[in-house]
């Protein structure tokens, strides 16, 4: 193996599901105070999960809205406001050197410019995720969506997937989980969720990233 592409938020991240800090700063302009801050988060998430828009597409024209309402710039700089701080999991900090011989990617529908912002990123070859902007006078958000990442993946590593391994954490990795199983690469479930479908993920561990871990040895196992 030589490539290891990543999904972000919660692979990654303490985090599954991408509440950036700006959104939380357009909340508390808007008038939510502190107590009723993640009720608020709360409810976007299920006005998400009710609308027949794509979950992804609601969410950014939410974060768009938010903003524009709170008088906050839509631009890369605000949306990489609070990379500096993401909560990574257990050794994600000192992964990087210890596998230093792989390739490192990120392909995520977060926000790509976020990701390109935290103090990991400089250990990527690549990033690759959902950028904001205007077209035709309008924001509007340009999406990697699940069932985008097999291409990028693809594109990513040239069509070398056999020697390629894929890390995600839940149902949206599905797409890209299927496409390196099934084309001789590996795929690496990290979660609590019974997630481990064997026909389409070859295994699954905690999202421990420290030397020694589960997750750490059997990517260590595959160096060829």
């Amino acid at each position: 193996m030589k490539n290891i592409i990543y999904d972000f938020d919660g692979t990654l991240t303490r985090s599954s599901y991408p509440i950036y800090p700006i959104m939380k700063e357009a909340l508390k302009r808007g008038g939510f105070n502190t107590s009723s801050l993640l009720n608020g988060l709360n409810i976007i998430g299920n006005k998400i999960k009710k609308s027949n828009h794509d979950p992804y597409e609601r969410y950014y024209d939410m974060l768009i809205k938010f903003m524009e309402k709170a008088g906050i710039p839509v631009n890369n700089e605000t949306l990489s406001f609070g990379a500096t701080d993401v909560n990574f999991n257990h050794g994600v900090d000192s992964f990087f050197e210890r596998f230093s011989d792989f390739n490192h990617f990120v392909v995520t529908s977060g926000l790509e410019t976020f990701v390109k912002n935290t103090r990991i990123a400089n250990y990527f070859d690549e990033i690759k995720g959902t950028n904001i902007r205007y077209v035709d006078d309008c924001l509007k958000a340009e999406i990697i969506k699940d069932s985008d990442k097999p291409s990028y993946i693809e594109m990513l590593t040239k069509g070398d997937i056999s020697k390629t391994i894929y890390i995600g954490d839940g149902a949206t990795d599905i797409p890209a989980f299927e496409y390196v199983h099934k084309n001789g690469g590996v795929s690496i479930y990290v979660g609590d969720k019974n997630l481990t479908n064997k026909k389409i993920i070859d295994a699954a561990f905690e999202p421990d990233y420290r030397k020694g871990s589960s997750l750490c040895n059997y990517i260590k196992s595959l160096k060829k």
